[in-house]
């Protein structure tokens, strides 16, 4: 029983561990790449490469040297201006870089030394499977506790090598509400890459997150979607109609884990709208 407590606090809880280490400051992006430094466009839509700094953002047509889809890699030369600009919510400032040996000026908060982007990311496993190779080892773990009730669920982890796992929840009973989630633990201890990885690898519905809407909490940082309220029903269903909400979350204690976690929370309501 007690083995079953601590397993149900695991999946409900995006973390029991101290975050004191995840610092306010996570939420003010600024660059700390060195001159030379490999980065991946994580623009979900590309960037454009500026010939020079643009401070009016409607006004900057005839700037565009070249357009950078999702991927394209580039090099780090310079931080070029202590001005912030936003996109999703990032507060970033230009750079200076180089790409196919043309010189520019590039939006820093949409940039990542993270491997790259698939081509179809829909999930979190999507953007694992497709960097690190098939997987080391799978657990699969059915479980009950009857502490509040009958609550079950299964946990399924996948561990790639780097002891990077993905690791996918879902459990029925909680308060009338079903409790799914997805996180990738050990990847990295960055909010702000968290957030990159979220943004193109994640449901369509949870694609809008702005990054400045993060709040800090005792557990870990949290995010909202954008539709608490998304409502879901399937004509063919005989369950009533399916509210769902999104969350982001994103913990990491310094020196031991980290983990991004979507939770995808259904309760099952006839006055969902």
């Amino acid at each position: 029983m007690k083995q079953k407590i601590l397993t149900l606090l695991i999946i409900l809880l995006p973390s029991i561990l101290n975050t004191q280490y995840i610092q306010n400051d996570q939420k003010d992006f600024q660059p700390k790449w060195k001159s030379g430094d490999i980065l991946t466009v994580f623009a979900p839509n590309g960037l454009y490469l500026y010939k020079e700094i643009c401070i009016e953002e409607y006004q900057c047509d005839s700037l565009i040297i070249k357009y950078l889809p999702r991927n394209t890699k580039i090099i780090f030369k310079e931080i070029a201006t202590s001005h912030l600009y936003n996109y999703f919510g990032i507060n970033a400032p230009m750079i200076k870089v180089s790409v196919d040996n043309t010189d520019g000026f590039l939006y820093s908060g949409l940039l990542s030394t993270l491997p790259p982007i698939p081509k179809n990311c829909n999930n979190f496993k999507d953007y694992l499977e497709s960097n690190l190779g098939p997987s080391v080892d799978i657990k699969l773990d059915n479980w009950c506790i009857s502490e509040y009730g009958e609550h079950c669920g299964e946990t399924f982890k996948t561990i790639y090598k780097k002891g990077i796992i993905h690791d996918s929840t879902f459990s029925s009973g909680t308060n009338g509400m079903d409790i799914q989630s997805e996180s990738i633990i050990n990847l990295t201890n960055s909010l702000h890459e968290a957030f990159l990885i979220a943004l193109n690898c994640s449901h369509s519905d949870i694609k809008n997150y702005e990054f400045n809407k993060f709040e800090k909490d005792n557990l870990s940082w949290r995010l909202e979607s954008n539709n608490p309220n998304l409502c879901e029903y399937n004509k063919d269903d005989e369950k009533p109609l399916k509210s769902i909400n999104y969350n982001l979350r994103f913990y990491y204690e310094k020196g031991k884990k980290s983990e991004l976690t979507i939770n995808r929370d259904t309760k099952y309501s006839d006055n969902c709208k």
